[in-house]
């Protein structure tokens, strides 16, 4: 008899370890979920992110052109005052 209790109290505390890793792995199962949305999410926000970086590389490109053009301009415009002040 006291074998038989041995071995049921061995059984009851195994069956309870079973329980708290099902648990567990409940958890663990519902945590890898949240953490794949929480992906999902954060990929829409980089491609939003980039396409952001696209655009102001590209308006920085057309500034930079832009910022190149204008000492052209003003020394046209200014060689345009001076050849009108010498005739």
């Amino acid at each position: 008899m006291a074998e038989n209790e041995r071995i049921l109290d061995r059984f009851s505390h195994m069956h309870a370890q079973i329980e708290g890793l099902e648990t567990q792995i409940t958890e663990i199962q519902r945590l890898q979920e949240s953490f794949a949305e929480k992906i999902m999410d954060q990929e829409k926000d980089i491609e939003i992110i980039n396409e952001a970086a696209l655009h102001t590389s590209e308006n920085l490109k057309d500034g930079n052109e832009w910022i190149r053009q204008v000492p052209t301009t003003s020394s046209l415009l200014h060689s345009d005052r001076l050849s009108g002040i010498r005739e």
